[in-house]
């Protein structure tokens, strides 16, 4: 039996489940996804196997806790553990995966009696997975068209107007990534693709995994140029430095950190302007990926109206993939969209993680020192956490305005 140990209260995890809280997720992960790992290998399967079975359990778990199907006493790791294992046995059985024997338990080691949903429903819920995940190799405009249906069939609605020659193309596309025939796609899409793209607990779940696991990829070993790797270090140092240094209050500050972080937060308007002005300087462009461009187009246009919560969305599906080579793109723009949803903690976590980090070169020391500046405003205990950020992006600028700037916020930041 693997062996886990926890300082969770078990009623926490299943809580953080049921609200797609994402602490509790990255906690999930960080303590189960090893063992539940190591025991899909033990019963046959691949580490990717392994990695891709705990995903799914964690979001059907989710799920489940969401609809108040789940026997909260069970330990959440037993439950994770046999619900990843039975995903797993069902895919190969699909698959006419030849499994060996499971090993006999030991008189002494009690077997556990958890009581999961029947193959029927895992098989369904494997089929929204499915669907979630080749829905996002559609192109922009046809999610759209997709989603639409979706939407409308899920309240019991048709919109006329999205019945035409372009739908029908968008629904072909669907149906052809999902390896469907014409016989098994309903009008306008299976039940399982309709919950998919339209249930919002599930969407949560689904976005909430799916960040970790692209932060997961993204800390994986790579082969960065020679620049860019101390340039990560030196990023890095910098943030673990700057959160762990020893932090007082200040009983009577000159100006507040949240009327120096509302002065001098001015993120850019535009994504896609935004990126064609850094292209533009750069000495060696890379050559743009198709995809990469339509989706950013995608998710500028959600930017720009403030709808910043769907543009993160089209960005995390920037990380992996098809289009990983646009990922660090994609984490400077979360990065200050984090700002945007006041986030500023996972603002620093996404710049340090920018796989082409000179790319983007003192912006990243700018928008770090503004990350701190915000956490103060949050915790006013950590304002001289913020100089210190402050201090770093000025002696790192070569833009005069941006040195004055940093300048007098310093001033604004004493005590």
């Amino acid at each position: 039996m693997t062996d886990t140990t926890t300082q969770t209260p078990n009623e926490s995890y299943y809580e953080g489940l049921r609200h797609t809280d994402t602490g509790v997720f990255a906690a999930i992960y960080t303590e189960f996804r090893k063992p539940v790992t190591q025991a899909i290998s033990a019963a046959g399967g691949s580490s990717a196997d392994g990695s891709t079975f705990f995903r799914v359990a964690v979001i059907h778990a989710a799920s489940l806790a969401q609809a108040q199907k789940l026997d909260e006493s069970i330990p959440a790791f037993e439950l994770l553990k046999n619900l990843a294992e039975a995903h797993f046995r069902d895919w190969a059985q699909e698959k006419n995966v030849e499994l060996p024997s499971p090993a006999p338990v030991a008189e002494a080691e009690p077997v556990s009696q958890i009581e999961l949903p029947d193959a029927g429903a895992r098989h369904e819920f494997r089929q929204i997975i499915r669907a979630k995940r080749q829905f996002t190799r559609l192109e922009p405009a046809c999610q759209k068209t997709v989603q639409e249906l979706a939407k409308d069939a899920a309240i019991n609605i048709a919109d006329p107007r999205l019945h035409n020659d372009k739908t029908e193309a968008c629904r072909e596309k669907y149906r052809k990534t999902l390896g469907l025939s014409p016989e098994d796609w309903p009008d306008p899409l299976p039940t399982w693709a309709i919950t998919a793209l339209s249930n919002e607990p599930f969407q949560r779940s689904w976005s909430a995994a799916e960040a970790i696991e692209s932060r997961l990829a993204m800390g994986l070993p790579a082969i960065p140029r020679k620049q860019s790797n101390v340039t990560r270090y030196v990023l890095i140092g910098l943030g673990l430095a700057l959160l762990g240094f020893g932090i007082w209050s200040y009983l009577h500050p000159t100006i507040s950190p949240k009327e120096v972080y509302d002065e001098n937060f001015k993120p850019p308007t535009s994504i896609m302007a935004d990126r064609s002005a850094r292209f533009a300087k750069d000495t060696l462009p890379e050559a743009r990926v198709e995809l990469c461009e339509q989706l950013f187009e995608q998710a500028d246009g959600y930017y720009k109206s403030g709808d910043y919560k769907d543009a993160a969305d089209v960005l995390y599906t920037l990380l992996s993939g098809e289009t990983e080579q646009c990922k660090s793109d994609a984490c400077f723009y979360l990065a200050i969209i984090a700002l945007q949803l006041e986030q500023p903690g996972i603002t620093v976590e996404y710049l340090a993680k920018i796989p082409d980090l000179e790319r983007f070169g003192e912006d990243l020391y700018w928008y770090q020192a503004l990350a701190f500046v915000k956490l103060a405003a949050q915790n006013t205990m950590r304002r001289d956490v913020a100089r210190r950020a402050v201090e770093r992006a000025r002696s790192n600028t070569e833009i005069p305005e941006r040195r004055v700037q940093a300048e007098k916020m310093l001033e604004q930041l004493k005590d």
